[in-house]
């Protein structure tokens, strides 16, 4: 890829590095979600709760939804028209790993989140109850883009496994 116009970098010590429009530049994630620098001295390590910031969640106003990163320091697909080749079979296997979890497991909600059952939950439930999983991008349900007649419609998602 080339740059479409000239941009500043950050370089080494912090200075300043001009990059002229049509310079070639290549970004590396496995690079880039490694760095010290953006996630810290345990860079390295597997944290599945690392902490992002407020504003680099996509939040639904709902107290059950998911949280999905939206981040310049994380995009474990890229984006496109140049994204990874490989992401609809990851998301197929992960579909398929949560179907087998279902088959073999039973599921109720976890607390606070079973307290929200049978109080206002019912064909229109309000923004404060659960609403659930965008399917396309496995991430929470955008109920600004949703109608009210869908929200009944949804699967639990906020749970807990009984072996």
């Amino acid at each position: 890829r080339q740059l479409q116009w000239p941009e500043t970098v950050r370089g080494p010590g912090g200075s300043e590095v001009l990059l002229p429009e049509g310079t070639p530049v290549h970004i590396v994630n496995w690079s880039r979600h490694r760095s010290p620098e953006l996630w810290g001295p345990d860079a390295d390590e597997f944290n599945p709760f690392r902490k992002f910031q407020a504003q680099e969640l996509a939040r639904v106003g709902c107290p059950m939804a998911a949280s999905t990163p939206q981040s310049e320091r994380f995009s474990p697909f890229a984006h496109k028209p140049r994204s990874c080749l490989g992401r609809n079979f990851a998301q197929m296997e992960m579909r398929l790993i949560l179907l087998y979890l279902f088959r073999r497991f039973d599921f109720s909600l976890a607390a606070p989140f079973d307290q929200l059952i049978g109080k206002r939950f019912g064909a229109t439930p309000g923004k404060d109850e659960f609403h659930g999983i965008n399917r396309a991008t496995m991430g929470p349900k955008d109920l600004e883009h949703s109608t009210p007649q869908t929200w009944g419609q949804r699967h639990l998602y906020a749970m807990r496994m009984h072996a």
